[in-house]
């Protein structure tokens, strides 16, 4: 039983809200001490943020023709995947078919015309081609340019056998027209000789006055009859020699002629046909070109044709074709405050905004490229320097490579130098204190 005038105590409250205090202010003190050290001490990664886009490292392939011409089928369109090789469109045919086989018929008749004066020149009696000419003539249907010439060359040939045979016969007439004039100077010689030994006696015979003198006037007017008929026929032998030497001239001088004139026309005619060759190659190059073909994988971005029977202008884009096969890069826009931070060969990590954030891991990539001055962007006239920057290795892993098109927007955080978060804070403090006691 309690005494009514016992006393009844109560606990010491101030001295338990005073250790609740205490322990607080402690906790808080290690807190703000822990902090402190972490952001004086621990490494924050910086880096430059800049917005860019996929690109090729190749740029956009304008396809060109050359000739120019009227579109045969269009193969392609635009936003199609083709690969390198690929026909895109065909142009008509007709006018380098037609030139082709104009000069094809040129160079083979050229051919023909070349062994036929090989074969003047060689002397040769007949005109054999060779089996390639033959062959060739065959395939285009043209075995009559080979009959042309083979009825030149005979023609020719015995054109040049008439003229030598004519030179022949009066080779062959003078000399027996020689051989016909020598008997007759033997035979007058003999005659002279004759006449010469009568006139002799009976001049001995009319000194002692046994003949009469007009029987030897008779003999010697006979021996200088016969001593000019002599000189004619010497003459006639002589001038018949000379005949004879020029007709041997005039035959050596056919016969080099016409070697001669197949000589000059077969160099004319192999120049003429070295032209041809090449005019002809020139024309299968032009033909194979009427197809137009994807010089690179790529992607049909536009055709400068839509419809068949439009005309393609001589060296002007056809089609513009975006390269696949080549290293993808990446170009960004840094803004010039952050330009003195980056360098080539500078790491950077890039995040392809336009794909699944969740499923798509960042890419590593190091900077390859820094504009040398600042450009100017023509629709917002805001102010950057081109950043290049390309994939470093093998893409990551679960990342699909075909799920990448030029165009495609990419974030890129370039690294820059590791600052604490002190340095962070007081950086714009200072760099405000420094343009503040510069102000005049």
């Amino acid at each position: 039983m309690t005494q009514p005038n016992e006393t009844f105590r109560l606990p010491n409250v101030k001295s338990g809200i005073a250790g609740i205090t205490v322990a607080g202010l402690a906790s808080c003190g290690l807190f703000l001490a822990a902090f402190g050290a972490w952001a004086g001490i621990a490494p924050i990664s910086g880096a430059v943020v800049a917005s860019g886009v996929v690109a090729a490292a190749g740029q956009n392939q304008n396809v060109q023709h050359l000739e120019g011409g009227i579109v045969a089928e269009i193969l392609v369109a635009e936003g199609q995947r083709v690969e390198k090789g690929e026909p895109l469109l065909t142009l008509d045919a007709t006018p380098a078919t037609a030139r082709r086989n104009r000069l094809q018929t040129q160079l083979i008749g050229l051919d023909a015309k070349a062994a036929r004066l090989a074969a003047e020149r060689d002397g040769a009696d007949r005109l054999d081609f060779a089996a390639d000419l033959v062959r060739r003539a065959g395939e285009e249907g043209l075995g009559d340019l080979l009959d042309e010439q083979r009825k030149e060359f005979e023609a020719r040939l015995e054109r040049h056998r008439q003229e030598r045979f004519i030179l022949d016969q009066r080779l062959s007439a003078l000399a027996e027209q020689m051989a016909g004039l020598g008997a007759q100077k033997t035979a007058i010689r003999s005659q002279i000789e004759i006449v010469r030994d009568e006139a002799g006696r009976k001049e001995r015979l009319l000194s002692r006055g046994l003949t009469n003198r007009s029987e030897y006037s008779a003999l010697v007017r006979s021996e200088a009859d016969l001593v000019g008929q002599l000189g004619q026929i010497k003459a006639s032998l002589l001038a018949s020699r000379m005949q004879s030497a020029e007709a041997r001239e005039q035959i050596a001088k056919l016969d080099t002629k016409r070697v001669e004139t197949a000589l000059t026309e077969l160099n004319t005619t192999r120049v003429e046909r070295a032209d041809r060759a090449e005019q002809l190659d020139e024309a299968f190059d032009v033909l194979s070109r009427t197809v137009i073909r994807a010089p690179s994988d790529g992607i049909v971005v536009r055709m400068a044709v839509n419809a068949v029977g439009g005309v393609v202008e001589p060296a002007k884009p056809v089609v513009e074709l975006l390269p696949t096969a080549e290293e993808l890069i990446v170009d960004a826009k840094v803004p010039p405050r952050d330009i003195d931070a980056l360098f080539l060969g500078q790491e950077a990590r890039l995040h392809f905004s336009a794909l699944n954030a969740r499923r798509t891991p960042t890419v590593d990539a190091h900077l390859t490229y820094l504009s040398a001055d600042r450009l100017s962007d023509p629709q917002s006239d805001q102010p950057y320097y081109t950043a290049r920057l390309a994939l470093d290795g093998d893409l990551p892993e679960g990342f699909d490579a075909a799920d990448i098109y030029p165009g495609m927007p990419v974030e890129v955080f370039i690294s820059t130098e590791e600052r604490s978060f002190v340095d962070y804070l007081v950086k714009p403090i200072e760099d405000s204190l420094a343009r503040a006691f510069r102000e005049e």
